[in-house]
């Protein structure tokens, strides 16, 4: 081709470059707002509606993760020492009232054991009679009493579930 030639074509040729400039210019607006919207979008389904970055929205999640995982940390020690102390309070009762002399009615006589989880508490009687109360205690150990039991604070240790 010669230089007349190629003179013909150029106004033609130019004008081919400014449609393909105007089309890749309307392309790339295309592009752009559907990428702002793929990021909102984004940004929303991860709960950070405000967040301008896909990458602050992570980073803020991590954050709030790592802290979650603080707060489950603290959580497990407290519910340790919070289960070990109730493991020793007293959560089972047996209590048994009863005559203790003929000559004394209404059941004012009692035996009551008190036990934790660990089957480690007391026994604790009351006797009553026409002229006196009289109060015992004893030291129950895993399910067991250090001093004999009555056959009362006996049927009060089965109550608690010490036997």
């Amino acid at each position: 081709m010669t230089h007349g030639q190629l003179m013909e074509y150029a106004p033609y040729a130019g004008l081919i470059g400014l449609v393909l400039a105007v089309a890749a210019l309307a392309g790339f607006a295309v592009c752009h707002a559907r990428l702002r919207r793929l990021r909102a979008a984004l940004a929303e389904a991860l709960g950070e509606p405000g967040a301008t970055t896909i990458e602050e929205t992570l980073l803020k999640h991590t954050s709030a993760v790592a802290e979650l995982r603080s707060d489950l940390s603290r959580l497990q020690r407290e519910h340790s020492v919070l289960s070990d102390r109730a493991s020793h309070a007293i959560s089972h009762v047996g209590l048994l009232h009863y005559d203790a002399f003929d000559d004394v009615g209404g059941q004012q006589s009692y035996s009551a054991v008190l036990l934790d989880d660990h089957r480690n508490g007391l026994a604790i009687t009351s006797i009553f009679s026409r002229t006196s109360v009289r109060v015992y205690a004893k030291r129950i150990d895993g399910g067991q009493a250090a001093q004999p039991l009555s056959d009362e604070e006996d049927a009060a240790l089965r109550q608690a579930g010490g036997k």
